[in-house]
């Protein structure tokens, strides 16, 4: 709200000829550039691990989507622009620019609003990123690739253990910079957009018949042709991005591939109790009998059954 608001108060004080300026093309830092509007405009699918909370999630998921979507781009767009149009000459931009120009265009008190705004949103988007992560871990769970202690719940039906993992891992992203951390959030996401793009592909390929709701209607020629521009973009992110970010990449593939192994150890010698494995085409038993959904015990979550 205090963005919109800026928008408007701003529209009338704006210089047009501002739009026309920029720096010389080989000035601009085109890895920030690139990692911060893609950072801003992905994660849309993380949603999807919330499913199973929402109401009719087949028609209500797209309908949300192409709403925030807009909304997203909009506010971005109107926000930059009128920004731009009312900054005052030789001042340059900073991570907190935009409570200076609601300081232009509003005074004191649409500064404060806007800082106070960036304030509650800083904390929903870690509440959302917490929500996705604990119950992106949950529905491993209960397909049996993790331990079954993540499915224990609260008494406020949410996956306790499975949000303290959360945050640990989060927790340890408060000694990175903003610059850093985005980057290599960036280079994380690539690499599993990737993945799921080949996936697509393949599965088009070996399982045509398989049920779709969501069809692309496509054949797999034209599904490669609509890749192009996302590996474009892609490419163009990873060029542009540090050694730094992609050593942490490296990193975190080594450590996933060797935590893998060891959880398949602990699940063959039976040494930490998994849930049943659930194939990726059957649904998860979420309900028992009375239509409550099972919490099993701590003890009985660790202690596998001989």
């Amino acid at each position: 709200m205090p963005f919109i608001v800026m928008i408007f108060l701003g529209l009338p004080d704006m210089n047009f000829s501002n739009l026309r300026q920029s720096k010389p093309f080989d000035e601009i830092e085109w890895g920030d550039l690139l990692n911060t509007v893609f950072w801003s405009l992905n994660y849309f699918d993380a949603s999807s691990t919330l499913a199973a909370e929402v109401q009719n999630p087949g028609k209500t998921y797209p309908r949300a989507l192409i709403i925030v979507l807009i909304a997203a781009i909009s506010m971005y767009a109107g926000a930059l622009i009128v920004g731009n149009g009312v900054t005052p000459e030789n001042e340059e931009w900073d991570e907190s620019y935009f409570a200076r120009i609601g300081e232009i265009v509003g005074g004191e008190w649409l500064k404060n609003w806007i800082v106070s705004s960036v304030l509650v949103s800083s904390v929903g988007m870690f509440e959302s990123e917490l929500s996705t992560n604990a119950y992106l871990i949950l529905g491993m769970t209960k397909r049996g690739m993790l331990p079954a202690i993540f499915a224990h719940k609260s008494k406020f039906n949410t996956p306790t253990f499975a949000i303290l993992v959360t945050c640990s891992a989060l927790s340890i992203c408060m000694f990175m910079s903003l610059s850093d951390l985005v980057e290599m959030l960036n280079l994380l996401y690539i690499w599993g957009a990737v993945l799921e793009f080949a996936a697509f592909i393949y599965l088009r390929i070996t399982r045509p018949d398989a049920p779709r709701p969501y069809r692309l209607p496509l054949g797999t020629k034209g599904v490669c042709l609509l890749f192009v521009l996302p590996f474009s973009t892609i490419a163009a992110i990873m060029y542009f991005s540090s050694w730094k970010g992609h050593l942490i990449v490296v990193g975190c593939v080594i450590i996933g591939t060797i935590l893998v192994k060891f959880l398949r150890y602990l699940r063959s010698n039976q040494i930490i109790r998994f849930l049943p494995i659930v194939p990726w085409d059957r649904p998860l038993p979420d309900d028992d009998d009375n239509g409550e959904e099972q919490k099993p015990d701590l003890t009985q979550a660790l202690i596998p059954t001989q």
